[in-house]
């Protein structure tokens, strides 16, 4: 799996097989990469190529990835298993 390197032939494949709705998440890590950094150009490419295949995009916004920034994963404040202690949050909720 390669989406992000293969999008345009898997597109192109979905279409070719018929395909009339093409579901794809939003990665948070992927369009704020840093704090007040956005960078939507790799999802506007992806649903121009969606629409152009003559599919519908539908768009799943929250796919549990958090950008390394946020604090979420990863870090001092993780349990070993990788799951957040109760004192630190995700996304802005607490995690209890």
């Amino acid at each position: 799996m390669d989406f992000f390197h293969r999008y345009p032939e898997d597109i192109a494949l979905a279409a070719d097989f018929g395909v009339q709705v093409f579901r794809l998440c939003v990665e948070w890590a992927r369009v704020q990469p840093e704090p007040g950094s956005w960078d939507f150009q790799f999802y506007d490419d992806v649903l121009a190529r969606v629409r152009a295949a003559g599919t519908r995009p539908m768009i799943t916004l929250d796919h549990w990835v958090y950008p390394a920034w946020t604090g979420c994963w990863g870090n001092a404040g993780m349990h070993p298993g990788g799951w957040p202690t109760p004192s630190r949050s995700c996304g802005g909720m607490p995690v209890t």
